[in-house]
Order: structure tokens, then C-alpha cells, then sequence
């Protein structure tokens, strides 16, 4: 499964020095001018803002949380290349999205999506890459087991054991069927337990059902719903006000 894996890039890098250019021109300054903004960030690179596998058709499949900027989004490999990428599908509420690379990937072989969801007790791995913040371990894997399939919002979330971290997000879980792993969810969240003071913490993916309807262009029942709800809400006058200080 390793090799499957790729890292998921918003492209801050540019961004950031556009921003920088924006300011100084908002400020009168030229590019020969001494820099009153400066970028303090501690990466010199971007770092990855999530994870993604590779899937048959040529298409990396991530967490729609991972999207930042949608127009900026690069796919990086194990060996290290980079390659631009677009925005071909998105499922916010079951958080998956579907990611084209415009050039295919070198040897990043596809990884099979499984037939069901695991039942309970299944031994799984879930895999992404750690970089997220001022550190980065680059890419983790960690071993644990399911504790079952339970509904959130009419979508579909898988709860296993295994460790995640920051950057593990839109990562595959695998299992082992016949000797050849399987991906059988999406790495979604960390979930704490114990009301207001966590207690512990589990794990949740978006089920494989749930990134092959979004891969379908399949909504969900609830897509439906919310539908009709936001445009009874737009159709509604409302003002506010806010004030400020200080600006």
C-alpha cells in the first residue's frame, strides 16, 4: 500500500509571496525598495496540508477538508515529484474529494478500493504524511482495528484505533484481503470521548461506500435536504452589524 500514498499540497509557497507583493505595493514600495514584510515562516517549502492514494483511472482520492485552494493544488510523491492537480469532484459532507493529476504519476501504482466495509475487530493501517505545522516526521503508518460503521449526518464514518496525526487527513486505511491490501476508508478526524474533558480518543474514516458514491457523483439523501433548508435560509432578510476598534 505504501507506495500508493501521496502527499496533498495547497501551493501556500506562492501564495504567501503574493500576498507579500500585494502588501508592498499596497504600501508604496517597490520591488528595489528595503522589505518591511517579511515571511518568518520556518519552511523554506510547503509543507503538505494532507495525504491521498492513488486509485485506478489515474485519480488521487484525498479528505474534502485537505482542499484549501482548490486553483493551487499539487500532488507530491514518495520519490519526490511534483506534480500540478485539479479539483475534479468534491463530497464536503462525507469528506472526500477526487483529485486529476495533469501528468500521470511515476511509479505510484493504483491501490484497490474494497467491495464492503469491514466488519468489526478487522486488523487495519492507516497511512498518510505527518507534515503539518513547524515539524514533520514525513510519511507515518500505524496498526489498529475497527470498531464499526456508525451514522453522522446521513454519511457513513468507520471508528478504528489506529493512531492518527495532523496530515494523516484524506489518507488510506487499509486491510489485507488475499494477501493484497485494500482501501476500506478515508481518513477523516480525530474524535474524543468524555464530554467536556476528553478522555480518549478514536479514530474515523469516511467508508469506502461513501468514496465510491462520490467518485459516481452520487449526493447523499441529506445533500438533499440541506438543500432545500439553505434556500429557505437565503430567502430570508437579515442585517448585522459589527463594530470594531483598533483596525
Amino acid at each position: 500500500a505504501v507506495p500508493s500514498v501521496v502527499a496533498i499540497l495547497n501551493d501556500d509557497q506562492k501564495i504567501r509571496e503574493g500576498e507579500a507583493q500585494n502588501t508592498m505595493k499596497e504600501l508604496g514600495m517597490t520591488a528595489e525598495a528595503p522589505k518591511k514584510v517579511v515571511d518568518v515562516s520556518l519552511r523554506k517549502t510547503p509543507m503538505p496540508h494532507g495525504t491521498g492514494f492513488y486509485v485506478e483511472g489515474g485519480r488521487a482520492i484525498t479528505a474534502a477538508h485537505v482542499i484549501q485552494t482548490p486553483d493551487h493544488l499539487k500532488i507530491t510523491t514518495r520519490t519526490g515529484q511534483t506534480v500540478d492537480a485539479d479539483l475534479e469532484k468534491i463530497d464536503e459532507l462525507r469528506d472526500v474529494a477526487v483529485l486529476k493529476p495533469r501528468v500521470p504519476l511515476k511509479d505510484v501504482p493504483f491501490i484497490t478500493l474494497a467491495s464492503k466495509e469491514p466488519e468489526a475487530g478487522r486488523k487495519v493501517w492507516a497511512l498518510g504524511h505527518t507534515g503539518n505545522g513547524l515539524w514533520a516526521l514525513s510519511w507515518g503508518i500505524s496498526e489498529g482495528i475497527t470498531s464499526g460503521v456508525v451514522d453522522m449526518l446521513g454519511t457513513k464514518l468507520m471508528l478504528f484505533d489506529a493512531p492518527v496525526y495532523p496530515g494523516f487527513s484524506g489518507g488510506p486505511v487499509v486491510v489485507m484481503e488475499n494477501g493484497k491490501p485494500e482501501v476500506v476508508g478515508v481518513n477523516h478526524a480525530i474524535l474524543f470521548t468524555g464530554g467536556a474533558t476528553a478522555v480518549a480518543s478514536i479514530s474515523s474514516a469516511a467508508t469506502v461506500s461513501d468514496v465510491r458514491a462520490t467518485i459516481a457523483g452520487t449526493p447523499s439523501d441529506i445533500q438533499k435536504q440541506l438543500a432545500v433548508y439553505a434556500k429557505e435560509q437565503n430567502q430570508k432578510v437579515r442585517a448585522e452589524l459589527f463594530i470594531t476598534k483598533n483596525i
